[in-house]
């Protein structure tokens, strides 16, 4: 596991910061392929600035095409889901945890997931650790939110990226 802490930097240098090493991760997941997972804590913050959330969106649409599982934290969902890409990034994710919410972020959040009002009741009234799975065609409530972290993590072989699609298309070429 590597991990780069940004924490102590300037407000200002961390979305700059943030872009930079992301941008680096993308390059080395490109060239060098294998299973792995991205996840950037505070991604509220790259949304701030269109480049930086157009980049996040651009990374979240090929990820899955380079073995790569990309999780975005943010405790500010407000921020997050307030940005085009920040919404259009949660929308298309396979998966989405959400945990006890301000009563404000329930209405966004219900409006954008279609959550039912019960869905938006436990939301906003759950104890410390419960939270609901979103997974694209069902959702879930779960008294504790640890018990289904294996389940988080779904790779999939990325259509036509198979060792022997690679071997053919190598044929075709030559």
């Amino acid at each position: 596991m590597v991990v780069f802490n940004i924490r102590d930097l300037e407000d200002e240098l961390r979305p700059v910061a943030m872009y930079i090493v992301l941008s680096h991760i993308w390059n080395i997941v490109r060239t060098q392929q294998k299973k792995r997972m991205l996840i950037v804590d505070e991604a509220w913050q790259l949304m701030k600035y269109d480049d930086s959330a157009n980049f996040m969106f651009s990374l979240a649409k090929r990820a899955r095409k380079y073995y790569l599982g990309l999780t975005t934290i943010t405790q500010d969902v407000e921020d997050f889901m307030g940005s085009k890409m920040g919404r259009a990034i949660v929308s298309n994710s396979s998966m989405q945890l959400l945990l006890k919410q301000s009563s404000s972020a329930v209405d966004v959040l219900g409006d954008v997931f279609k959550l039912t009002e019960e869905e938006r009741k436990r939301l906003a009234n759950f104890p410390g650790r419960a939270g609901v799975i979103l997974c694209r065609a069902e959702s879930r409530s779960y008294p504790d939110c640890r018990q289904r972290h294996r389940n988080w993590l779904d790779y999939h072989q990325p259509a036509g990226n198979t060792a022997a699609s690679r071997r053919s298309a190598a044929e075709e070429q030559t």
